[in-house]
């Protein structure tokens, strides 16, 4: 009689246990769906901000400038450009200072306008220099990138769409 007794509470027990991991599983499916939900909006919230980011970058005086009749840059310009980038990027100088130290003064503003989107002949015009130079100094810049940090060009991912993203 005992035994039927304890027996009986552990199928209780088993049942509710039974019960609890099935709600247990139906609450992880609906997190993994409001999670899965979350996280497209995160991604169509990004693109729209990049988007956003894009049309205020652009519609600077400079960059607008620049983009009408690329022009030798000043430093006082590169200073200003920096700051638009920064501003318009979320501090993305900085972020790319942080993460590749060594950069020197020309790579970086050779990410600043792969950033902006310039093309390589707009580029050579702005930093002073050939089209063919411009290549190399990104065939250079890549490579540093790949000594600082071996694996951020992995997936195949060129270097202007790596600094796009960045």
């Amino acid at each position: 009689r005992q035994l039927r007794k304890t027996e009986a509470k552990a199928e209780s027990r088993m049942t509710h246990l039974h019960q609890a991991e099935a709600r247990l599983n139906e609450v992880q499916q609906e997190m993994q769906s409001e999670i899965a939900t979350l996280q497209s909006r995160l991604a169509s919230d990004k693109e729209r901000s990049g988007k956003l980011s894009d049309e205020i970058v652009n519609n600077n005086t400079l960059v607008a400038q620049l983009r009408r009749q690329p022009r030798f840059l000043t430093a006082e310009d590169w200073k200003k450009l920096e700051a638009i980038v920064n501003s318009g990027y979320d501090g993305y100088m900085r972020r790319l200072d942080e993460r590749f130290a060594t950069l020197t003064e020309v790579a970086r503003q050779l990410c600043m306008l792969i950033r902006l989107r310039f093309e390589v002949k707009d580029m050579a015009r702005i930093m002073a220099v050939s089209a063919t130079s411009v290549s190399r100094q990104k065939l250079r810049l890549k490579n540093r990138l790949l000594a600082a940090e071996p694996d951020c060009l992995s997936s195949g991912i060129g270097l202007d769409a790596f600094l796009m993203s960045f």
